[in-house]
């Protein structure tokens, strides 16, 4: 068994990670200022971005440059309880 402080990640590397919201004009623009406060070299550009089949909620995927467990953990901390997230995978 891994011990809590174990990390399967290798530091650094490219991380995606999925956000889902209500589709909402600044909804894309919010998750990328977010992100960038966590990852000062994310590309806006290489968001992905669908919305739901009946259009009513928007997944992005961000890809991060994670340096440490600290820096996910806190940029995971403040997407989950930003009130536009519904969900963080």
């Amino acid at each position: 068994m891994t011990e809590p402080t174990e990390s399967l990640i290798e530091y650094p590397s490219e991380f995606p990670i999925k956000i889902m919201g209500v589709m909402q004009d600044a909804f894309a623009q919010t998750i990328v200022e977010v992100v960038s406060l966590h990852d000062p070299t994310f590309d806006a550009s290489k968001m992905q971005m669908r919305p739901s089949s009946q259009g009513n909620y928007l997944a992005l995927t961000v890809t991060v440059y994670a340096t440490s467990r600290e820096q996910l953990d806190n940029l995971y901390r403040e997407l989950s309880s930003h009130p536009m997230v519904k969900m963080v995978l």
